[in-house]
């Protein structure tokens, strides 16, 4: 549940997406990683950098390693804290 609500405020943020380039990406048995272009409306463009690790088929672990400057991370809910 708090993945897939990340992922849809995330998403909100873009508004429209207007373009999207894969550059690298690479998969096993049960990760997945990737670096990607994305442009859209509310946010221009960014270079979107994650990681999913996987079991049975779903994402149980995501990693996020695109921070964007202008992002409420607070109100996402990912906060850094010591």
């Amino acid at each position: 549940a708090e993945q897939k609500a990340y992922l849809i405020e995330t998403l909100k943020q873009h508004k429209q997406i207007t373009g999207m380039k894969m550059e690298y990406f690479n998969e096993s048995e049960d990760v997945v990683i990737f670096r990607a272009s994305v442009t859209s409306t509310g946010r221009g463009t960014i270079s979107a950098e994650d990681a999913f690790y996987m079991e049975n088929g779903k994402v149980k672990r995501h990693i996020a390693l695109t921070l964007v400057p202008d992002a409420d991370y607070e109100k996402i809910g990912t906060v850094w804290k010591d």
